[in-house]
């Protein structure tokens, strides 16, 4: 079972996005990459790993 690691996405359909390309598995979570994060268009302040805004735990 694949558990999500953000809240928030870009669809509501896994099937819409592309592993590989908008998220990867590790550990049994979706990673969501900078494409992704782009494509959403803000940040959600949740420390992502591919935060394409620059959100840090500063």
């Amino acid at each position: 079972m694949v558990s999500f690691a953000h809240n928030n996405s870009i669809t509501n359909n896994i099937d819409d996005l592309i592993e590989g390309v908008h998220y990867y598995i590790q550990n049994n979570l979706l990673v969501f990459t900078e494409l992704y994060h782009v494509q959403k268009g803000y940040c959600c302040k949740n420390h992502c790993r591919h935060c394409a805004y620059g959100f840090t735990l500063e």
